[in-house]
């Protein structure tokens, strides 16, 4: 459990296992491991219960254990008793009416639904333009390897452990893995290929999760029962993988490029001496019982710390920073509540977002900031006609009086885009704003 909440980026669909903020996959993920975990124990209706409140929060994260759930519910040869995995299926009804009204209860934008229309040309060029992570084709070539290792990693351990898995988590965790693995080929199938306007909404290539996630778990698995048949350096080998999977996102984070990058031999000692030290604590925990807790802590707590130690001093760019928090917190106190904010000079990094987060302030346009996959009509052409008018072509300070007739209230420029000669309304060591109705006159 400890290791599995280090998290771990899912390469290619760009998820993380364990989220890092509250949106609604970060409580559906946790809730379709609870509905493993009671599946394990032969609980079929508290398993579709988690697993429908899961629905609830991300349908689409919850497609593949549905799946298997259905599949084993149907299974040829079940004997009677097996009967309360069908009425499992009843909650998932529930689930399913709950979801259908709130769609008609729904307020705000609607479009139609697209679940049997080609994806238009000119929508497919946006979402190729804004995010790679739909197309397989975009993303194979450099890290399908990727996938297929942690995919043999996944069945490798699975089969180490098989003797010891319930039959009913066996059959669920093997569907998972596979359909994980089908993911990826049938994503490409379904849009690179036959472009299905449905799919970049489902994103089903994200089912590569549980093969990322049971990678973790089962290589950790199989790391106690190698212990406990006193293989030690077989448990390490197995603990070389389970901390190797939070080390991909500093890597990836870190810019690391070649194989002499500082950053890449320092996570290899630390993923090394992890490995070797929880196989240590595991042997600790067997032979010297009085130091279990000792051992156990140890093991639980040091990756928590080790890791952000070791990335101390890596070259990325903080999306989060003091100064950011000190301009959200002076827009947030100091301007109109309508007010609209533009960050003319970023680009496609990630500060208005966090901006608009903490300021409660409204932001014209930034690039993470429209989910056009959903709303791919009149969500995306307004969000790219918006990009083109302020964000094309980077900042200009001719364009002054082109922001002010947008509806633009406050321009927030790097320092180094300082606008001489015009009055600003905050600043600090990385930010200047500017009202743009006195920057456009000219104001002092």
């Amino acid at each position: 459990a400890a290791t599995f909440a280090l998290g771990a980026p899912v390469l290619g669909p760009a998820v993380q296992t364990f989220e890092y903020e509250p949106v609604p996959r970060a409580f559906a993920v946790p809730l379709i491991f609870l509905a493993l975990g009671l599946v394990a124990h032969g609980h079929a209706l508290s398993a579709g219960a988690a697993a429908t409140l899961a629905l609830l929060y991300h349908p689409a994260v919850t497609l593949p254990f549905w799946l298997i759930y259905l599949l084993f519910a149907f299974r040829p040869g079940q004997p009677p008793s097996s009967r309360r995995w069908i009425r499992g299926l009843g909650l998932l009804a529930c689930g399913a009416v709950v979801l259908l009204v709130c769609s008609w209860l729904q307020i705000g934008i609607r479009e139609p639904s697209m679940l049997f229309q080609r994806l238009d040309p000119e929508i497919e060029k946006l979402l190729r333009m804004r995010s790679k992570t739909y197309w397989v084709g975009m993303w194979a070539g450099a890290l399908i390897w990727n996938s297929v290792f942690l995919g043999a990693v996944s069945l490798s351990a699975f089969r180490r452990l098989r003797r010891f898995i319930p039959k009913e988590l066996g059959f669920f965790l093997a569907g998972l893995l596979l359909l994980g693995l089908a993911s990826v080929p049938a994503s490409y199938l379904l849009l690179d290929q036959m472009k299905w306007a449905l799919i970049p909404q489902v994103q089903p290539a994200r089912a590569m999760l549980f093969v990322t996630a049971l990678a973790g778990i089962l290589a950790a698995a199989a790391a106690v029962k190698a212990s406990q048949q006193r293989r030690h350096w077989e448990s390490a080998a197995w603990l070389l993988v389970v901390f190797a999977l939070p080390a991909q996102t500093l890597v990836l984070e870190g810019g690391v490029r070649n194989l002499s990058h500082p950053l890449l031999w320092r996570l290899t000692a630390l993923i090394t001496a992890l490995a070797l030290g929880t196989a240590l604590a595991l042997w600790v925990i067997q032979a010297k019982p009085r130091w279990a807790t000792a051992a156990w802590g140890a093991a639980v707590l040091v990756p928590f710390f080790a890791f952000p130690l070791c990335a101390e001093g890596r070259d990325v760019p903080a999306k989060h920073s003091p100064e950011l928090k000190e301009l959200a917190q002076w827009a947030r106190a100091a301007t109109p509540k309508d007010a609209v904010f533009l960050f003319p000079d970023v680009g496609r990094e990630g500060h208005p977002g966090v901006f608009r987060t903490q300021a409660l302030r409204a932001v014209y346009v930034d690039w993470k900031g429209g989910q056009i996959n959903f709303l791919p009509n009149r969500l995306a052409e307004e969000w790219w006609a918006r990009w083109q008018k302020a964000m094309a072509g980077g900042f200009r300070a001719e364009n002054l009086q082109r922001y002010a007739e947008l509806g633009i209230d406050y321009l927030v420029l790097r320092r180094a885009n300082l606008l001489p000669g015009r009055r600003t309304e905050f600043q600090n060591r990385q930010f200047v704003v500017y009202a743009v109705d006195h920057a456009a006159s000219g104001h002092q």
